[in-house]
């Protein structure tokens, strides 16, 4: 079935690569998260307090334990005694080859085994937790980035450029129409981390809001599209973003809130690499 009008929300470019868009190839690093069940968190949180010292070295091992991870390696969720963990991390490995998928699954459940004996013994609050679940396939940050009619780069998220085609807006950021249309090819739309934007600038621009706000603003896009007989190249940016705000969304053309709050682009993103 060939449709007139096709939206890459593949992640990876799938689409737009085939049918001949420019593109740059990135890499970031990989993740397996998971839950733990059964955290006394109130527990954890009155030994990180009250012995911060021991809190430290006991951290510093389980961290050393799930390879890689964020500052925090766990968080809490709505749900009494489950923690979320957004690790282990896994660099140097290429989300397009089967090969290193394949490593990252078996990699990462490994680390997570490790953890888990780790911190049972050694954690308070973790002396009876469990495996809840992992996640069904490993988290992917970036592989293909899509050079489209513009790229956005870390600059405009440092300095919170606000463009005039906004259709989506990230925490501190907007996302301008001309990342998700494609060079040299008619009738498509990218939505989703593979946007054009810099790899330094995807890194922080690529989090699900604003893919989601993407995926809204080429739906519509594609709807207009149709309905007036143009190519999403042509579609009234403005109309798009008045639809868009009638609906509930917000394209980001607009002065939004918070002006003092330091830009994510300014902050340090940077993965815990323990040895």
């Amino acid at each position: 079935i060939l449709g007139d009008i096709v939206i890459d929300a593949t992640g990876d470019l799938d689409v737009a690569a085939s049918a001949g868009a420019p593109y740059v190839k990135g890499s970031y690093i990989m993740t397996t998260v998971f839950r733990l069940g059964g955290v006394d968190t109130d527990a954890a949180e009155r030994f990180e307090y009250a012995e911060p010292a021991a809190f430290v070295e006991l951290d510093k091992q389980a961290k050393k334990a799930i390879g890689n991870s964020w500052a925090h390696w766990w968080l809490k969720t709505p749900l009494p005694g489950v923690v979320w963990c957004n690790c282990p991390h896994m660099p140097g490995l290429d989300g397009l080859k089967v090969e290193d998928l394949t490593h990252a699954e078996i990699q990462g459940r490994k680390h997570i085994a490790k953890l888990l004996d780790y911190v049972r013994g050694h954690m308070p609050g973790f002396e009876h937790c469990y495996l809840v679940d992992v996640a069904p396939q490993t988290g992917i940050r970036q592989t293909r980035l899509l050079e489209g009619e513009y790229v956005l780069n870390k600059e405009d998220l440092a300095q919170r450029t606000r463009f005039a085609d906004a259709v989506a807006r990230g925490r501190d950021y907007t996302v301008p129409y001309r990342t998700m249309l494609p060079k040299h090819v008619e009738n498509l739309l990218v939505a989703g981390r593979h946007y054009s934007a810099t790899p330094p600038a995807q890194k922080i621009s690529r989090e699900i809001p604003p893919c989601m706000a993407m995926g809204e603003a080429a739906g519509v896009a594609a709807a207009m599209a149709l309905d007036s007989g143009v190519s999403v190249r042509h579609v009234d940016v403005r109309v798009l973003q008045q639809k868009l705000r009638a609906q509930g969304a917000d394209p980001g053309d607009q002065s939004g809130p918070n002006p003092d709050v330091p830009s994510i682009a300014r902050q340090d993103h940077d993965v815990e690499l323990i040895e």
